[in-house]
């Protein structure tokens, strides 16, 4: 691909206000391959909870006393 080809496009809609934000509910993705075709994605977000209506046993995960950390190089 040269410098000046897109590789992706991104689009949100069905947005969600809020009195401080605004998020999208919807996001589409089309990535642009090499050898002409594409890969289509769609995620759509339901449900979504802000500030003390959002709960979950996620928030409050323990890092292990074990655990080590990991140098990744990209």
């Amino acid at each position: 691909m040269t410098k000046k080809e897109i590789i992706k496009k991104i689009y949100y809609y069905d947005y969600l206000e809020k009195s401080n934000f605004v998020l999208p509910q919807r996001v589409a993705e089309i990535e642009y391959l090499e050898n002409g075709d594409s890969i289509v994605s769609r995620k759509i977000y339901s449900e979504t909870r802000f500030d003390k209506e959002a709960t979950s046993e996620y928030f409050d995960f323990k890092i292990p006393a074990n655990a080590r950390l990991m140098n990744v190089k990209k």
